[in-house]
């Protein structure tokens, strides 16, 4: 088994604040910890990582409600390593959570500054004072708010308040984030939490399309205008491509590169609309 080097970098301690929360557990050695579990690996293309501890090891969570929202174990440290490799100068966060990214930053020498918007005050006062950052400015607001009035750019920025990982999110956050966030940061300087394990879900989903679509009982191509419309509520992130399937009725192989691209550019709502923006209507959109 692979050697995984794990630095406890936070020290936050146990309290309650209305619904919210910290908590921790710890972790006996000799423990197994997963690192990169068999759904992100089969989403993501990443390897399927797990490791044996060899000293105890304290996390921290962040419950509301008694759900958790956030944590600092080994698999989401290992899920937010590329954020810290990347960003640098004057990076914008959203999302506060228990502050391990923006701990790690803050020590960076070639991180000028961080803005971190935080919608839950209880989160704030849970977890901020404990951090003691010195290049970082933390925001109570909306960070789709925040995004819509703010003038301040950004070199890059980070993303992360949603906790479910399915494909929708892709539609209800990353998407209108991105696209909120023109003219402040570069689109392809956008860092969203979990966006590639959703973005693998929505290709699978999408070449599962291509595979069946001719198939008399179960293809989209053999569906009702009324059934494929009613759909859309279960598939919006897909739709766009589902329709033009079904109103161009390509060859599998131009299907499958038809695919690719709708995933390449899915979060840049520019190109993603410059192709499929025209298929995303509905004939019957209310």
């Amino acid at each position: 088994m692979n050697t995984f080097l794990f630095e406890q970098i936070l020290d936050i301690p146990e309290k309650k604040i209305g619904e919210w929360e910290v908590k921790h557990k710890i972790v006996p050695k000799g423990n197994k910890l997963t690192i990169v579990s068999l759904r992100d690996a089969i989403f993501s293309g990443k390897k399927q990582q797990s490791a044996i501890l060899d000293f105890p090891l304290r996390l921290h969570f962040l419950h509301e409600n008694g759900n958790t929202w956030m944590s600092d174990t080994p698999q989401e440290v290992e899920g937010q390593k590329e954020v810290v490799e990347k960003c640098k100068g004057h990076v914008l966060i959203g999302g506060l959570g228990l502050g391990w990214i923006a701990k790690m930053l803050d020590r960076k020498p070639d991180v000028k500054s961080i803005v971190v918007v935080e919608k839950e005050k209880a989160v704030i006062d849970l977890v901020w004072k404990h951090l003691k950052l010195e290049k970082s400015t933390i925001i109570h607001d909306d960070l789709f708010e925040y995004l819509k009035k703010t003038n301040n750019k950004f070199s890059w920025a980070y993303y992360d308040i949603w906790a479910p990982t399915g494909e929708d999110v892709l539609y209800t956050h990353i998407r209108p984030l991105k696209t909120l966030s023109k003219g402040k940061v570069a689109m392809n300087r956008i860092l969203c939490w979990a966006e590639e394990t959703m973005l693998g879900q929505m290709r699978m989903n999408l070449f599962t399309t291509v595979q069946t679509m001719e198939d008399e009982k179960f293809g989209i191509l053999s569906l009702s205008d009324e059934v494929f419309h009613h759909h859309y509520r279960f598939s919006r992130t897909t739709w766009a491509f589902k329709n033009w399937v079904r109103q161009v009725k390509p060859n599998k192989e131009k299907a499958s590169e038809m695919a690719e691209h709708y995933c390449s550019t899915y979060t840049d709502y520019e190109q993603w609309s410059y192709v499929w923006g025209a298929w995303e209507k509905r004939s019957n959109d209310e």
